[in-house]
């Protein structure tokens, strides 16, 4: 590869969901001679117009990302989209995460599992057609061997420090919001496209979305409390989601001997180091499955909303939490582990979610990229990646969310490519707060 050929442009809204995937998929590309920028999106979408044409990953396809597609699709770059938000979902129509015009403006959308792609053909209709890539997500790769590494090895110095415990992993934001305002929480919501405030079904589902989230976390807290005072049940860890209030959960169970709210580092090594994981229906219970932790997840009564989530696929699901705690009773005295049907699982799981295959989704998304950058037209008035928007204002709350330094990509790169034999990586160089290019040598 030569500075002619596009680059790719990895983007990154959170990046403790993103950021691991993306570095993998700038290794493989790096390996490949592809220049490579990867970091927080808004400054990328507000530099489009003056980097060199290329390939852009965006991480969705609600109306906040069509605005990012559009800008980059008009500034001479191609978009491909992997939809992050349904990782861990069976069902998309309700989510509302395929804006009516995201097909105008992405050119290749990348699909988890032929569930999804059967899911755009009928959403999008013979718009779509020869425009979706069946190659599962670069997310699960980096949950199985040889890229576990670096988990595994943290989950080993969160062993050390905190011993054996169960991990109760939240993800009530609607009705626990991070900013203590629901009534926020459903602006952003609106403000994304996710809602429309004017269609009675998706506030009916809303309401009713809303009520199945309360019941969780009531039943998730009963569930905590009945647990916790029983000398055979080692101490109870709850790590709230990013975009819920820790204050909450610190706040119900002050004072309660063997638990504890907190939020250290990434979530992936927490779940690897857990002796069992609690959740109501968290993509964690997926992530938990993959990487080999036993995993419960308590759903109290039957609800539409159950069915939507891969994680009730994976892990054995209860509807009390009277059943819950007999399960997790019988798991720590190894009268009936669980775990122990792995394989029907992963059959339940893979048509909606690419499980199968010799090589990683991570090559399988790459190599659709590189099929896509044979279609990006060069500009020579622009070969660089600098951009120029430094002023560019980013809140607290996006950088929160979406910032990484340079030693951390350097040491994430690294590993990874250590893996997978890739070879040496080049100095990364920061063009700004977390963005920052990789040049090969030509």
């Amino acid at each position: 590869m030569t500075v002619s050929e596009p680059p790719f442009y990895l983007l990154i809204e959170e990046a403790f969901r993103e950021f691991p995937s993306r570095v993998l998929l700038a290794a493989l590309a790096v390996a490949k001679g592809r220049r490579v920028v990867i970091g927080q999106q808004w400054w990328l979408h507000a530099n489009f117009d003056r980097l060199a044409p290329g390939v852009v990953l965006a991480k969705g396809n609600n109306r906040t990302q069509v605005a990012l597609m559009r800008w980059a699709r008009d500034s001479g770059h191609r978009v491909a989209s992997i939809e992050e938000e349904a990782f861990g979902l069976t069902a998309y129509d309700g989510e509302r995460l395929y804006d009516a015009e995201a097909v105008e403006c992405c050119d290749l959308f990348l699909a988890q599992g032929e569930g999804l792609a059967e899911y755009l053909h009928r959403h999008y209709g013979a718009s779509i057609e020869g425009r979706v890539a069946v190659t599962g997500t670069p997310r699960v790769d980096v949950l199985r061997a040889p890229l576990d590494g670096q988990i595994r090895a943290e989950a080993e110095r969160v062993r050390a420090e905190h011993g054996q415990f169960i991990l109760v992993n939240t993800n009530h934001a609607m009705v626990n919001p991070f900013d203590h305002d629901t009534f926020a929480y459903f602006q952003r919501a609106v403000g994304v496209g996710v809602l429309d405030p004017s269609d009675p079904t998706v506030m009916r589902d809303l309401s009713g979305f809303a009520e199945w989230e309360r019941g969780n976390l009531r039943s998730l807290t009963r569930l905590i409390r009945d647990l916790a005072p029983d000398p055979e049940i080692p101490p109870i860890i709850i790590r709230p989601h990013p975009s819920e209030s820790q204050r909450v959960w610190e706040e119900a169970f002050d004072g309660v001997d063997g638990v504890r709210a907190l939020r250290q580092g990434d979530h992936l090594p927490w779940t690897a180091a857990a002796e069992l994981l609690l959740h109501t229906s968290c993509t964690t219970g997926l992530e938990a499955f993959l990487l080999g932790t036993p995993s419960v997840s308590l759903q109290p009564g039957e609800d539409r909303w159950n069915r939507r989530f891969l994680a009730n696929l994976a892990n054995p699901m209860t509807v009390d939490v009277s059943a819950t705690a007999a399960l997790v009773r019988d798991h720590l005295s190894g009268r009936s582990p669980i775990g122990e049907h792995g394989d029907a699982s992963k059959q339940a799981i893979e048509p909606h979610l690419r499980l199968q295959g010799p090589e990683l989704a991570s090559e399988r998304v790459l190599a659709a990229m590189e099929e896509l950058s044979d279609r990006v037209t060069l500009n020579p008035a622009r070969r660089n990646l600098d951009g120029g928007a430094d002023e560019v204002g980013e809140s607290p709350r996006r950088m929160e969310k979406a910032f990484f330094g340079p030693e951390q990509l350097t040491d994430t790169l690294g590993r990874m490519s250590r893996a997978l034999g890739l070879g040496e990586m080049p100095a990364v160089r920061e063009l700004a707060p977390a963005v920052f290019a990789l040049e090969p040598d030509q």
